[in-house]
């Protein structure tokens, strides 16, 4: 005990050495009105860096050593600086100089064992360790910034830059003490948090020392209500969305997404996903944290409900590339067209319909980049908070896939980037994202390390296809297939210099990102979907200048031939959706031969008056997913065999309640969710305590331990899924046990 009382005291007398600076600094700088560095704040730093690098070394830490080891002779530098270290005796300057030596050459020569235990230290996990190490060398690194800062002006002063790498240091540090539970750190970085926080403040107010650079053309009128095109881009994005709830089918993705919310919502553990009993860690729970809510308001919601999350957010891509473009361009019309192609694409209506972890992640980022580029103190939170959600949507991978070649593309066209602003949303963004990760790593550490060496090799080793497998993007552009390839093109279809400059920007925008997908040997069609914002806008200025080339009879006859199949063909499709729809739906063809009717008047207005385009083919969109809200009534299309029990049906049958399920077929979490229940696969009937329960086949072939007579089948259901595939589903009881119920099963067919 009074070990620890004498470890505890010197660290507290470190920190209150510490704590004195930033009280002493604060009080000269309220007084001065702007950011001072006095001369005792390099004083207590010294004090307070040498108690603390010992009491490191007694708490056998190696993240406090090294965070004081790197600004230790930093300190020293602005002593000097200030005129205070000549004063110093001989004997003090020596001992100051040669103790971080004279330690470290312990360590290396005789100090074997004690670095035996700082490095693996059974109190401190060596990725708690890691991450202290990162913590401290980040928050030491503002001192690095410091002196090379004030070397090359030749004074000793406090940058603004300073307190921003402060205050994201020090809020790390907290994390890797609460995780220690090290009161020591703690108390003293509670102090400094406020000081630098109140510094920034008053350097925001004192100076510019923190600017919002505009390096774009962007004017004033960047700044002035858009209101009424928000919610217009907003509303149409919804009304695109809503109908296609049941059209795409539940894939594997919502499936989980969908089972991990349900599990959340009974268990109550907002951290560890599950799906039903089994820990699920592939994916970051944002977007379970979402849909969550709608099972705690009703047990059994309807689909609607449950995709109204996904569809919310989607809506939101739409505002974000119409302020994204504003921000880059200043052209609010090419904006607003921008917004109208990227939330009726083809790609975002599916993915925004099927609660996929992609769509949320690109919506986030693309909010984050609007923050990167337009300027104020609310868009830089917002652009933090935005980035956040998109690493807990789905890691890291949009900093790479969007971000990145964004930022090459800025620096390609020798436009400035704004690289403080970067750099706080970046490290905020990243810090705070990443907190869930530490926290699932050290509550279940053997799974989270499981799941991260599976997710790494995934990358590899599934679904791996041609570096040319995304050359199918313009088949995800849909109805804008056409504006997105002249894009491509532009060069030698449009001779004129209209917006040459912004559509060189797009355009190497989206090769930059499409090569960035194309290299990674993973790959899948909705990994696509960060390719296809720089696709919109660019499709948007091709459309904008049709529109501007046609009101004023200036556009080339090659590019009005080329609207003229965009707007025939478009009416084609558009009229023959409807009508496969009324053909396959009889009870409902009156109801889709309407919409096809609608859409063919649209059409031909449209090849009349071709510069009204963009309505026309907004509105053809509108009402093809229009109809299509009736395929949802009586799922799915096409039905070779009635079922003889829906969806909805299975769920809430009275006799099932309380029956386990149980499969010898292979199954994905897809059949789970559409029969409502925690499915466990079996080789064997012996491995099923029960007499009664249900037993899943995912095929229309009966198992072969019914057709051998070793279940008895009480009721049987055949189930239509939501993407036309067939399950049964046995109400089984056992027969008399024999000796062969220990083999294990063949299916029906391997049976005979």
């Amino acid at each position: 005990m009074k070990e620890y009382l004498l470890v505890t005291g010197v660290g507290m007398l470190a920190q209150g050495f510490f704590s004195l600076r930033m009280l002493h600094q604060w009080i000269k700088t309220e007084r001065a009105k702007k950011i001072i560095s006095p001369s005792l704040f390099w004083v207590f730093s010294i004090c307070g860096a040498y108690l603390l690098m010992l009491y490191g070394w007694l708490r056998n830490d190696f993240a406090i050593i090294l965070g004081q080891f790197i600004s230790y002779y930093i300190y020293l530098w602005n002593l000097n600086a200030s005129g205070i270290w000549q004063k110093c005796p001989l004997p003090l300057r020596l001992l100051l100089l040669l103790t971080p030596p004279a330690a470290a050459a312990s360590l290396a020569l005789g100090g074997a064992d004690l670095a035996q235990t700082l490095f693996k230290n059974p109190d401190i996990p060596l990725p708690l360790l890691v991450f202290g190490c990162f913590s401290q060398a980040l928050f030491t690194l503002r001192f690095v910034y410091q002196w090379w800062y004030c070397s090359r002006r030749h004074v000793s002063v406090l940058p603004m830059g300073f307190w921003l790498i402060s205050l994201t240091g020090s809020v790390l540090i907290c994390v890797y003490a609460l995780f220690r539970l090290d009161i020591v750190l703690i108390l003293g970085q509670s102090l400094g948090l406020v000081a630098y926080v109140r510094n920034i403040m008053i350097g925001l107010r004192s100076s510019a020392s923190f600017p919002n650079p505009r390096p774009w053309s962007c004017n004033d009128t960047c700044s002035e209500p858009a209101m009424k095109q928000r919610i217009i881009l907003y509303v149409f994005s919804v009304l695109l969305l809503l109908p296609l709830v049941h059209v795409f089918g539940t894939s594997i993705m919502e499936a989980r997404n969908l089972i991990s919310a349900q599990s959340m919502a009974m268990d109550g553990d907002w951290l560890i996903p599950h799906l039903f009993t089994e820990i699920r860690l592939n994916k970051p729970p944002l977007p379970v944290w979402l849909t969550t809510p709608v099972f705690l308001l009703d047990a059994a919601p309807s689909m609607f409900a449950l995709h109204v999350p996904v569809i919310l957010v989607t809506a939101l891509l739409g505002v974000f590339c119409f302020e994204l473009y504003r921000a880059l361009f200043d052209d609010e019309k090419t904006a607003f067209y921008a917004g109208l192609v990227v939330s009726s694409m083809l790609l975002t209506l599916k993915l925004g319909t099927t609660n996929s972890w992609d769509i949320y992640s690109v919506v986030f980022m693309t909010g984050a980049l609007v923050a990167l580029v337009r300027s104020g103190r609310g868009w830089l939170i917002a652009g933090v908070l935005l980035l956040a959600a998109s690493v807990l949507s789905k890691g890291p991978v949009q900093l790479y896939t969007m971000l990145l070649p964004f930022l090459a593309t800025l620096l390609f066209f020798r436009k400035a980037v704004p690289w403080k602003r970067l750099a706080v949303i970046l490290t905020a963004g990243c810090l705070l994202g990443s907190l869930w990760y530490l926290y699932v790593y050290l509550a279940i550490p053997h799974v989270a390390t499981t799941v991260a060496k599976g997710e790494v090799s995934a990358w590899s080793n599934l679904h791996t296809a041609s570096f040319f497998f995304y050359l199918s993007f313009p088949a995800f552009a849909g109805a804008w297939i056409l504006p997105s390839l002249a894009g491509l093109f532009n060069r030698w279809l449009n001779r004129s210099d209209e917006n040459r400059a912004e559509m060189k920007f797009t355009l190497c925008w989206f090769l930059l990102s499409l090569l960035l997908l194309s290299l990674v040997p993973e790959k899948k069609e909705r990994y696509l979907m960060p390719a296809m914002v720089p696709l919109a806008l660019l499709a948007a200025q091709v459309l904008r200048h049709w529109v501007r080339g046609l009101e004023d009879d200036t556009l080339a006859r090659r590019e009005k031939r080329i609207i003229t199949v965009h707007l025939g063909l478009g009416t084609l499709t558009a009229a023959g959706i409807c009508l496969f729809i009324a053909w396959n739906h009889r009870d409902y063809a009156l109801y889709a031969s309407l919409f096809a009717l609608l859409c063919a008047g649209l059409g031909a207005l449209g090849l009349r008056a071709p510069r009204h385009l963009m309505p026309v083919s907004c509105l053809m969109i509108l009402l093809v997913c229009g109809a299509g809200f009736r395929m949802g009534t009586h799922r799915p299309v096409v039905q070779k065999t009635p079922p003889t029990c829906s969806l909805e049906e299975i769920r809430t049958l009275p006799r099932l309640e309380g029956l386990p399920c149980y499969s010898f077929d292979g199954f994905d979490p897809t059949a789970e969710w559409e029969i409502g229940r925690d499915t466990t696969k079996i080789s064997s009937l012996n491995d099923i305590p029960e007499q009664t329960f249900l037993l899943l086949d995912t095929d229309t072939t009966p198992p072969a331990v019914i057709s051998q007579g070793r279940l008895t089948v009480e009721e049987r259901f055949l189930i239509q899924t939501s993407r036309n595939r067939y399950i049964q589903l046995f109400v089984v009881k056992k027969a008399e046990s024999r000796a062969e119920d220990t083999a294990p099963v063949l299916s029906g067919k391997d049976a005979s």
